[in-house]
């Protein structure tokens, strides 16, 4: 079983390069809770998952009409924390383990490339 939350308001500044292209950056904080459980027999084993990131995200944009545009987005330049709780049960027998990872920097592997269709209102 596995759930998962997460909230990430942001603020986005543009720069207009051409008619239809536009630079910007996307300044956002946000803060993810969750846990996974697996369950066999008598054992148990749960972890649960906190994360944080604040920073920038730079990207680009290209208006496709007036109101609908395609968007690219890759790197992060920020604060990011990951932290995970394990607890594993066997009958009577209990093991804890905690784990932290957190780092300021800048971040620019293919996992942070999104694409997006934005509607503009």
């Amino acid at each position: 079983i596995e759930r998962f939350f997460t909230i990430a308001p942001f603020a986005r500044l543009y720069r207009t390069l051409y008619e239809n292209v536009a630079l910007y950056g996307d300044f956002g904080i946000g803060l993810g809770f969750g846990s996974e459980e697996e369950r066999n027999g008598t054992e148990k084993d749960e972890v649960k998952l906190n994360t944080t990131n604040i920073g920038i995200t730079p990207g680009f944009s290209y208006m496709l009409s007036g109101k609908l545009a395609l968007e690219i987005r890759f790197g992060f330049f920020g604060y990011s924390s990951y932290k995970s709780k394990s607890e594993y049960k066997i009958s009577s027998y209990y093991s804890s383990y905690e784990s932290r990872q957190p780092g300021f920097g800048l971040k620019t592997d293919l996992s942070t490339l999104q694409f997006a269709l934005a509607f503009i209102l």
